[in-house]
């Protein structure tokens, strides 16, 4: 039977015919693959997020509003953020719920990536950590803090990953930061995304 699986990455399976077997991968000492899973792969992604490095250049994604300073975010209150950030920490809750048997490991996933990320996210920009949640950069970064950790608990747990939280952790890749919502809709979510 023909071995299928070159799209694994594995070193040397491109120079296999395409009928290679078992056999012929043993022969080139190639049977043991391994892959990293994709939390695994989401580790070693957060160490090559540009955080914050695109703050205020332009953006080719349409439908947002910008901001171009710290000072122009509305904060954390406002509702359509208050609902933004409230979904955030539902999704959290929800994904440690459905696995409570795994609470340490969950625990210690969570804190080794928000600190992670704390550290990483703080550098570029003027991080306080005795301000609170209205000083934007401080807000920043613990928002990419939580995101990456959450991100971090559904791919550990792999559960699918939710929409809503892939496109909030797709601007951190970006380098921006997604930092709310202009308004809700008219079924109440949060509508028309803010960015730096």
């Amino acid at each position: 039977m023909p071995y299928r699986d070159r799209e694994l990455g594995c070193e040397g399976a491109d120079e296999l015919p395409a009928d290679a077997t078992r056999g012929d991968l043993l022969k080139r000492g190639l049977d043991r693959i391994t892959m990293a899973t994709p939390y695994e792969t989401f580790l070693a992604e957060l160490k090559t997020i540009p955080w914050f490095a695109n703050l205020g250049k332009p953006l080719p994604d349409q439908g947002i509003q910008r901001i171009n300073e710290w000072k122009e975010w509305g904060g954390p209150e406002t509702e359509p953020n208050e609902v933004f950030f409230q979904g955030l920490q539902l999704l959290r809750n929800n994904c440690e719920g459905r696995h409570r048997f795994q609470k340490k490991d969950l625990k210690k996933v969570w804190d080794d990536v928000y600190g992670q990320v704390v550290k990483a996210a703080a550098e570029p920009v003027p991080y306080d950590e005795t301000e609170d949640a209205w000083h934007a950069p401080t807000a920043a970064v613990w928002d990419a803090a939580f995101t990456a950790a959450c991100m971090a608990l559904f791919l550990y747990v792999n559960d699918p990953l939710p929409v809503f939280l892939e496109e909030h952790w797709a601007w951190f890749k970006k380098g921006h930061w997604h930092c709310g919502f202009a308004k809700l809709d008219d079924a109440g979510q949060p509508s028309v995304p803010v960015v730096y």
